[in-house]
């Protein structure tokens, strides 16, 4: 490994490099289904912390109350349809705040 960095970069051998990975990885859709849901209560509790979105709670503890059975693919389907309007208004709270003229990470775009 040292000798690719040397040859990268010269008189540089002893740096450490650190890199990112991606790939497919494949799941049941019940584990996926799982993932999803508990992400999107850490995410959506973090923005009713700092935002005080009640429509973040809110979707936050659905999304946890969903989590803590054993939820099949039309519940979950039903729960992303039931929290679309929730999540918006929640998201449009963050980009406003964080930025009045723009939304630099395209919230709003992927929420249409």
């Amino acid at each position: 490994m040292n000798e690719c960095i040397e040859e990268a970069l010269p008189g540089q051998s002893q740096l450490t490099l650190n890199g990112i990975e991606m790939g497919v990885r494949p799941a049941a859709v019940n584990a996926v289904i799982q993932e999803n849901l508990l992400l999107h209560n850490a995410v959506l509790w973090r923005l009713a912390a700092l935002r005080h979105s009640a429509e973040a709670e809110k979707s936050a503890r659905l999304a946890l109350d969903l989590s803590n059975g054993k939820p099949a693919l039309n519940d979950y389907l039903a729960f992303l349809k039931k929290t679309r309007d929730l999540l918006n208004a929640a998201a449009q709270l963050a980009v406003k705040q964080t930025q009045p003229a723009a939304d630099p990470f395209g919230v709003m775009l992927a929420l249409t």
